[in-house]
């Protein structure tokens, strides 16, 4: 890695949390409302009531306070992350710039900018900027308000499509914050005492998450790097979840869209025979639960009450509270995945998972696939495990838009 002279950060999740959730915005575009785009939201300097205004569902009065008074509550609450105040104090000490690049709702910007300990030489928001990670664009720009090449820049963020996998398709390394403070956690043993070769320990991070990675890591890396430069790539419009959801760090309701990519490969290569090409496949295929629609067994409410021995009105009332996950049948009858389950009731947690996602398919896809952020395994499974947090932060990353 060459001499990193810049560090530029993801805002909500890696800089800053908001300690009072409320998420008004995602209130706003969910259900797939029509007449304003999460795109809009995120990349135009757009009001609450103006954003508001453009959707398709009518809001009285008192809707609307309620909603702008959940906003109020939420820039008031954003404070920085524990830790952050030394990481960014050691950073300006080494004489090292420091940049911010959030995908943001505008009332969100200067709060976010209030919190931190200094004035960044760089915020690219983009809302002001007209531009969302992943899109290659925002952090061209990082480079120029930076003054430096995408090499000497690192990025540090909390999502892997709009921070990791972004930036290194420009050719500027980056670490998910994670692995950053897990490596901190393992090389600095006082409380506040970091190193002041912060730089140094830092590229060792990196190294250190980038040694886990897949033998063909880098190559896929480069073939993203080289498609995402093409003339024909292509990004697909950011959905109500992306806007509004994950960590009210970046919060909308869908996470923020990767772009859509054409990958050139090298040709066809040697024709091979039928039954070659099979036994060529069956040495690569492995087994896959994310394959599988529910990757468990489903069970209609009545066998499901009798199994756990519990009433119907029971499992209405978990369904109702977001405890438990149903899905219609064809029928219109609810069912149910077992897996959700630990003995009699549903597993702790769940209710906390499906606030960030807009549907029942959607959240249980995430749950039953396994994810590197929750040890390689089904977030279900580690839920099971009373894994809650470790969950709850990793559903929170995968929507997030601030």
């Amino acid at each position: 890695m060459s001499d990193i002279r810049a560090i530029c950060f993801d805002a909500f999740g890696t800089l800053v949390e908001i300690t009072d959730k409320r998420q008004p915005f995602r209130a706003l575009l969910r259900g797939g409302v029509k007449g304003i785009t999460v795109e809009e939201v995120l990349t135009k300097p757009l009001s609450l009531r103006e954003v508001a205004a453009g959707v398709s569902h009518e809001l009285g009065e008192g809707d609307l306070a309620k909603l702008e008074t959940d906003l109020q509550a939420e820039c008031a609450s954003i404070r920085l992350r524990p830790g952050i105040a030394e990481i960014w104090q050691n950073l300006r000490k080494r004489g090292l710039r420091i940049g911010v690049c959030s995908n943001l709702a505008l009332p969100y910007g200067s709060p976010l900018l209030a919190t931190l300990p200094d004035t960044p030489d760089a915020a690219i928001l983009s809302c002001e900027v007209g531009l969302a990670k992943p899109d290659p664009a925002i952090f061209r720009l990082v480079c120029d308000r930076l003054e430096l090449q995408p090499a000497e820049i690192l990025f540090v963020g909390d999502t892997p499509s709009a921070d990791v996998d972004g930036p290194r398709a420009i050719g500027m390394p980056a670490i998910l914050i994670a692995d950053f403070e897990a490596y901190l956690d393992r090389q600095v043993y006082a409380v506040g005492d970091l190193p002041e070769d912060i730089v140094a320990l830092i590229e060792a991070a990196v190294e250190a998450a980038e040694s886990e990675d897949h033998e063909d890591g880098a190559a896929v890396e480069a073939e993203l790097a080289r498609a995402f430069a093409a003339p024909e790539a292509s990004y697909r419009p950011l959905t109500a979840d992306e806007v509004i959801g994950r960590n009210s760090q970046q919060a909308p309701s869908d996470s923020p869209a990767m772009p859509a990519t054409f990958i050139r490969g090298s040709g066809l290569g040697r024709l091979v025979s039928l039954e070659e090409g099979e036994a060529l496949l069956a040495k690569i295929t492995v087994d896959d639960d994310s394959t599988d629609w529910a990757a468990s067994e489903l069970l209609s409410a009545t066998d499901l009450a009798e199994r756990l021995q519990v009433p119907l009105a029971t499992l209405d009332t978990w369904r109702d509270a977001n405890r438990a996950i149903a899905f219609r049948n064809d029928d219109g009858e609810y069912i149910y995945p077992v897996r959700q389950f630990d003995g009699s009731e549903p597993v702790e947690g769940l209710d906390r998972v499906v606030a960030f996602f807009t549907s029942p398919d959607e959240v249980w896809e995430w749950l039953v696939t396994p994810h590197k952020y929750t040890n390689d395994e089904a977030p279900i499974d580690r839920l099971r495990s009373k894994h809650t947090d470790e969950v709850v932060r990793a559903a929170e990353g995968e929507n997030d838009f601030h």
